[in-house]
């Protein structure tokens, strides 16, 4: 959630969302947007593939705390499959834990 009160304060600016795969890839590949603006650091929503199954694209869910508490309305866009350790190669330039 943390991510998400970033984005919606501007602190990612000009990131108004998580990444779609293109913006992903355009990160981990060359640093930066695919606007051409440098960036450096993947801004992604990872969620377990059994509950992204049940979302598509054009959804809207709310996003609660582990409390139950709701923090806020997410928008669906882009889902997508990534590995954890294929990103954190490109990214440190390592997996090692």
């Amino acid at each position: 959630l943390t991510d998400v009160e970033q984005i919606a304060r501007g602190t990612f600016s000009p990131l108004s969302g998580f990444m779609d795969r293109a913006c992903l890839e355009s990160v981990l590949e060359y640093n930066q947007l695919p606007s051409g603006l440098a960036w450096t650091m993947p801004v992604v929503l990872a969620v377990p593939r059994e509950i992204a199954s049940r979302f598509s694209e054009g959804d809207r869910v709310l996003l609660s705390s582990k409390s139950g508490m709701a923090h806020s309305v997410l928008d669906i866009g882009e889902t997508y499959d990534f590995e954890p350790e294929l990103l954190a190669r490109k990214w440190f330039g390592t997996d090692s834990r």
